[in-house]
């Protein structure tokens, strides 16, 4: 029988423990080609075992870990170390990382020469997937307790702060150091600080789970914040307790609304009280549960009289049915009852007449109250009685003077005719027969009987000018107008354009500015415009560099429109007068004209519902601004009126 062969039994027994280990294992070449491995090795890392003996170690190691291994190797390979022991990443076949913990050492020959490497490989991926997770729910706990939108402690049992967040710090006023290693009491309202510690007791002695109260903490300027604490004890594996964690909501502004509220209710009980119109409440059956003075006032009944009984006990029988009729619609379907006229009878038996509403007060579409306001309108009725009876008088009386309008109407119609017909005669003669005595008499006449003739021509002329003028004023107040879109601009051009033609020899700038459109009566705007032009022309004259502009823009939400010179202008105290008829203010020696002119422009502009007005200074020019009302949106054209 054959003597077994110790060595090659040690062989076969490490091939076949190399082969079936639970670990993987390999054989790395000095050049890190890999020699040989287990199946354990082909199952971490998804190859055949053909498949890793085709690559080299750098081949299956994570890149960000392949410098520090190389290094590491060169060390163990170099007799730095005897054994690498090293957590680190491969790459699998599908391409992800596998965490394992490798453990290499080098064999070598007789001379110390290295013949290659053995690794066991363990996987660890499990125990790096609960340190991730670890790792992740303390971050997630560290992020939770340093950016909660609350306060947040962490305390010892001895009730000392361990850490803080930093909204307890700002809510506080301390800083972090300030507060670690300080008892909660520190900076507890002393009022408090019995009462949470009682709570603690309960919850260390197992009596509760948690515990919550609203206390005072002391900020670190010394007012009070008000919060809602929230406490619970954590107790390890064993169930022995190890700390608290606190969350402390601020409430400051609540406990301060809350103040506010009990103020404004008793603020709200005051004025009700002294309030002078009568207020009342009511339950869903009508009867009295709140009245204020002024319904003892206005009933007679004492508050103690009227709480607890009907509401109906204040009207009359004739009224009940009206008064009970809204009632029962407010609480059938919720409707408010607005300005019900009806009548009161007071204690003592007179009758007031009264306007009450009354606003249902619902919960899930069912009437639990009612709450209402009276107004005793008693003598506002007797006095409207009175009006009443006075207006009746008065329509007689304005019919009268209706009458009477008009039948003046009918005489100052009369009066323009004579003026128009009667006086124009006269006048006609009156400078005629001047006229002819001044031509026949000739150089018989001396120099100054010549001027009274020719003074009287003047005369008689400048009277029918006041008197077309006049009439003029008085067809244009009683004119009916049409009020269409008119551009202004062009209708300025117009009546330039007459004034240039008739005084060719004057040299005047005219300027325009804005998109003057307007809405009025075209002919009666060309009127204005004919007027305020005119002066322009007429009291620029002495200068040679005369300017005149129009011009339009947006004044308080209606158009505006000017007209602007560098003429004489006149004194801002005699303004008022301007636009009164026969008002100059300056001599007829000097600029011709009737007074009548801006007169005419004012009541223009006024029965268009605009308004008139000047601004000037003496030497200086003028400038006389008006407006109409914006124009109403129309398709029709806009009017020009041709001169």
């Amino acid at each position: 029988m054959p003597t077994p062969n110790s060595a090659f039994d040690e062989l076969e027994i490490y091939r076949t423990s190399f082969e079936h280990a639970g670990v993987a294992m390999v054989h790395m070449a000095p050049d890190h080609r890999v020699l040989r491995v287990n199946r354990a090795m082909c199952q971490l890392l998804g190859y055949t075992e053909a498949e890793l003996r085709q690559l080299t170690f750098p081949a299956i190691t994570h890149p960000d870990d392949l410098a520090l291994d190389i290094r590491l190797i060169d060390q163990l390979m170099a007799g730095d170390m005897d054994v690498l022991h090293r957590e680190k990443r491969y790459l699998h076949k599908d391409g992800h990382t596998v965490w394992a913990r490798l453990t290499m050492t080098v064999v070598r020959d007789a001379t110390g020469q290295p013949l290659f490497r053995v690794g066991v490989i363990e996987d660890i991926r499990e125990r790096k997937a609960l340190e991730r997770a670890r790792a992740e729910s303390e971050s997630l706990f560290a992020i939770l307790f340093n950016q909660a939108a609350v306060g947040m402690v962490h305390k010892s049992l001895d009730q000392r702060f361990m850490a803080v967040n930093d909204f307890f710090c700002e809510m506080l006023g301390y800083s972090r150091e300030e507060l670690l290693g300080r008892r909660f009491s520190d900076i507890t309202s002393a009022e408090d600080v019995a009462t949470e510690e009682e709570l603690i007791r309960c919850v260390l002695a197992g009596e509760s789970t948690n515990y919550a109260l609203e206390k005072r903490y002391v900020h670190k300027q010394g007012h009070v914040i008000w919060v809602y604490l929230s406490g619970s004890l954590y107790r390890d594996a064993q169930g022995e307790p190890r700390f608290y964690i606190v969350t402390a909501q601020d409430i400051t502004a609540r406990k301060r609304a809350q103040e506010a509220l009990q103020n404004a209710s008793r603020l709200h009980r005051t004025i009700l009280e002294n309030a002078s119109i009568p207020i009342f409440a009511t339950d869903w059956e009508g009867i009295l549960t709140l009245v204020n003075r002024a319904v003892s006032e206005v009933s007679g009944y004492a508050a103690h009289e009227l709480i607890g009984r009907p509401f109906f006990m204040l009207f009359p029988e004739s009224d009940i049915p009206a008064a009970n009729t809204a009632l029962m619609d407010m609480a059938m379907y919720g409707r408010a009852v607005a300005n019900l006229e009806t009548r009161w009878r007071r204690k003592d038996g007179a009758l007031r007449t009264v306007r009450f509403s009354a606003t249902p007060l619902l919960e899930d579409g069912r009437l639990v109250s009612a709450v209402g306001a009276v107004e005793d309108i008693t003598e506002f009725r007797r006095a409207e009685a009175a009006i009443r009876e006075l207006n009746e008088t008065l329509e007689q009386r304005v019919a009268e003077r209706t009458a009477e309008l008009q039948a003046t109407n009918q005489e100052l119609e009369s009066f323009c005719y004579s003026v128009s017909h009667d006086l124009r005669a006269p006048l006609r003669a009156i400078h005629g027969f001047a006229h002819i005595l001044r031509e026949e008499l000739g150089e018989r006449l001396a120099g100054q009987e010549s001027a009274y003739l020719e003074r009287v021509e003047r005369a008689s002329v400048r009277m029918g000018q006041l008197i077309d003028d006049l009439l003029d004023l008085s067809r244009l107040t009683r004119a009916e107008m049409l009020k269409r879109p008119v551009d202004l601009g062009k209708l300025a051009d117009v009546v330039m354009a007459v004034m240039v033609e008739r005084d060719p020899q004057r040299q005047v700038r005219f300027v325009q500015l804005g998109d003057c459109r307007a809405w009025g009566d075209s002919q009666l705007l060309k009127v204005v415009l004919e007027h305020l032009l005119g002066n322009a022309w007429k009291f620029t004259a002495h200068r040679p560099d005369a300017c005149i502009e129009f011009g339009c823009f947006e004044q308080e939400g209606e158009p505006a429109f000017y007209v602007r010179d560098n003429g004489v202008g006149f004194d801002m105290a005699y303004v008022n007068k301007l636009f009164l008829p026969f008002q100059r203010l300056h001599g007829i020696d000097e600029f011709e004209g009737t007074g009548i002119g801006l007169a005419t422009v004012s009541r223009i502009i006024a029965r268009h519902g605009g308004r008139v007005w000047a601004e000037g200074q003496v030497g200086e020019g003028a400038t006389f601004w008006f407006t109409l009302t914006r124009p109403v949106p129309t398709d029709q054209p806009v009017v020009m009126v041709s001169g």
